[in-house]
């Protein structure tokens, strides 16, 4: 069952109203985590799907870099023997990013009060997602706090450098690209009309690429430059309706997952984390029904998510685990035939591992060979905009020159 949030209203100890929106299972657990903060539950409603969205966009977000220092050196402390309640404080006072450092100070005052850490991890849903509450729970129940935490600093760091394999393999050309985009339309723009007239004295027929150019910086000087930033502010207001609106977002992921070789890049990350997440799950003990719905929040692309969750209904239909993954249309038949040998000989925890090592690899591998191959491409290609630009220019003068 997947994390909702609620907006609910109660009465603490000394009678006093209060209300707010958190994050919860179900409306049992609800009340329990308020009674936990000694607030009786009055009345609770699950948030309509557009304002959880709206809420979600309105709360401070965490970032995978801060959460793996933070879970580091939690684990660190705590397999020291130094209480969680001290540790939380003394982990706190480290921390660089606001929203996280001003957070931690009410986990460690919920914890302080008897809270189970997963319970006030949940209550910040936009800093901590339900797989690592869900974690941090196996951890708690299965009394290795500290190794858990240790194996969640190591999902958070290798998150992040997993979307910086994507950023370097992307922002690069995009960079490129626009930079080239923005020398153009100013030779075009501005240069060009400065040859105009030099053309016109000549009294000859200007070629065909040179009249060209002239057209196109007359439409550019005569408001067309505009269509420029119309562009980039559509394609901004496009990625984020992308991001925000389900529909497109869940469009934009398929789309994003079946690109011939960036997709491949993404389908192997998103693969890995599938298999790493699922193997620190089983470790702890929780059972795979109970995991991948966790796991299915945390996948970050639709498609994957989809593919997630109707894994663990398989699950609950009572197929192998095996089976599900194999009609699944995401995940590879090497990784089916793996998991299928890791549940015969006992030792799946050890194969998702293995598994989930080889994707990362191979996603790194492929990332470096995409950057390596664009930038040949991406030169040629300002090869041919910059020096069609300059023959254009200078094509009358070379055959003035020759008539002379």
């Amino acid at each position: 069952m997947a994390m909702q949030r609620f907006l609910w209203r109660g009465i603490d100890q000394e009678g006093r109203p209060r209300r707010g929106i958190m994050a919860s299972l179900d409306v049992h657990q609800l009340r329990g985590d308020l009674r936990e903060r000694e607030i009786a539950l009055e009345e609770a409603s699950a948030l309509p799907a557009w304002l959880e969205r709206l809420v979600m966009l309105s709360l401070p977000r965490g970032t995978a870099p801060a959460l793996a220092d933070l879970f580091s050196e939690l684990a660190t402390l705590t397999e020291a023997g130094i209480p969680l309640v001290q540790a939380l404080e003394m982990t706190a006072g480290a921390i660089r990013n606001g929203p996280l450092r001003r957070a931690m100070g009410t986990i460690r005052a919920d914890v302080a009060a008897g809270t189970a850490l997963s319970r006030a991890l949940a209550s910040h849903p936009q800093l901590f997602d339900p797989l690592t509450c869900a974690m941090v729970r196996a951890g708690e129940q299965a009394s290795a706090l500290s190794t858990l935490m240790a194996r969640i600093a190591e999902h958070h760091a290798r998150s992040a450098s997993a979307r910086q394999q994507l950023r370097r393999a992307m922002v690069y050309p995009s960079t490129i690209l626009l930079v080239a985009l923005v020398v153009s339309v100013t030779l075009i723009g501005l240069v060009v009309p400065r040859f105009e007239s030099m053309f016109a004295s000549f009294g000859a027929e200007l070629p065909v690429l040179t009249r060209k150019l002239i057209r196109l910086a007359g439409w550019l000087r005569g408001g067309g430059w505009l269509l420029v930033p119309t562009l980039l502010a559509a394609i901004g207001v496009m990625a984020w309706l992308g991001m925000h609106y389900q529909p497109l977002r869940r469009l934009r992921d398929h789309t994003l997952v079946r690109m011939p070789i960036a997709g491949s890049v993404l389908r192997r990350l998103l693969t890995a984390r599938f298999a790493r997440t699922l193997a620190i799950m089983t470790s702890a003990g929780v059972p795979l029904t109970e995991a991948l719905p966790a796991i299915a929040q945390a996948m970050g692309n639709l498609a994957y998510r989809e593919a997630v969750y109707h894994v663990g209904e398989s699950l609950r239909d009572g197929q192998r685990l095996e089976t599900a993954l194999s009609r699944s249309h995401c995940f590879p038949e090497t990784m089916a035939r793996m998991v299928a040998i890791g549940e015969e000989s006992g030792q799946l925890e050890r194969m998702l591992m293995r598994i989930a090592d080889r994707e990362e690899a191979a996603a790194e591998q492929a990332a470096r060979a995409l950057t390596s191959a664009m930038e040949p491409l991406i030169m040629i290609l300002l090869g041919l905009l910059i020096g069609g630009l300059v023959l254009a220019m200078y094509l009358p003068v070379f055959r003035l020159g020759q008539a002379l």
